[in-house]
């Protein structure tokens, strides 16, 4: 059984983002210097958790990268909040991964919020394989963009198609850190959800696929894992069992962030 633990940031639920909010990428929830404390308190139960060695990430570099996506990306809507933002670039520039896979990366927002850690302004190492996979091929095509706006030449790769598919069929490397965002149900439309009883959550499905390419020390991170705690219930279920060593949940704000190490 995977040692689990739950921390819970001061005033997490008025850190709301989402469609019903009409809240901009870029809004600010409070001063800068209580958002980096709560980033450095999150980070610090993940070094107790032994996922990460350090808490001291590269602030100057996360200042260059926020800088350089606020000029150059095109985002409709996001519902990564400026802790979430924070936290996703902190634990990928702390961890480091050589090869990093995002699942449901949309417009590539949540994307380059793990991989401007490897790429782009303030990026502190260099990755062998980044690949960001999106099923809706607007979105695809604007993440592409998006991301070459921000590292032209970036060797990074956004592909268009179903992340479970491409990780059963596709992927010929083992992977570092699996980021997941990818959604079968709306969570944003705050309807009861209604579970089947052959239900499978789109987070198990990309978990399972991307199984034989996860190493020992791999992190996976999911998004959604307190907004959209009953819908991805039985990904959360999975990686707090047998098969990973640690799962922590960082309620950082509304939305939530479960990470887990192999």
């Amino acid at each position: 059984m995977a040692a689990t633990q739950e921390f819970r940031a001061p005033n997490w639920d008025t850190h709301v983002m989402g469609l019903w909010s009409g809240n901009s990428p870029f809004i600010t929830f409070e001063d800068p210097a209580a958002e980096r404390t709560t980033v450095r308190d999150a980070l610090e139960v993940l070094v107790a958790a032994k996922i990460l060695t350090s808490s001291q990430y590269d602030e100057r570099g996360y200042t260059l990268f926020y800088e350089a996506v606020r000029r150059s990306f095109d985002i409709p809507w996001t519902g990564i909040s400026p802790r979430m933002r924070r936290l996703l670039h902190a634990i990928n520039s702390l961890h480091r991964p050589k090869n990093l896979v995002g699942a449901g990366v949309f417009c590539g927002y949540t994307f380059i919020c793990n991989a401007g850690a490897s790429l782009g302004p303030g990026a502190c190492y260099t990755p062998d394989r980044v690949v960001g996979l999106e099923i809706i091929p607007a979105e695809a095509a604007r993440a592409g963009k998006n991301v070459e706006s921000l590292a032209p030449g970036h060797g990074s790769a956004i592909v268009c198609g179903d992340a479970a598919i491409w990780l059963a069929e596709r992927c010929d490397f083992n992977i570092d850190l699996l980021y997941i965002d990818a959604k079968s149900i709306d969570f944003d439309s705050r309807k009861p959800f209604q579970q089947p009883a052959d239900w499978k959550s789109e987070y198990l499905k990309i978990l399972e696929a991307a199984l034989p390419r996860l190493q020992k020390g791999c992190l996976v991170l999911a998004h959604n894992s307190r907004n959209a705690a009953t819908e991805v219930g039985d990904y959360l279920q999975f990686v707090r069992g047998e098969k990973f060593h640690t799962s922590v949940n960082l309620i950082v704000d509304d939305a939530g962030l479960e990470v887990s190490m192999l």
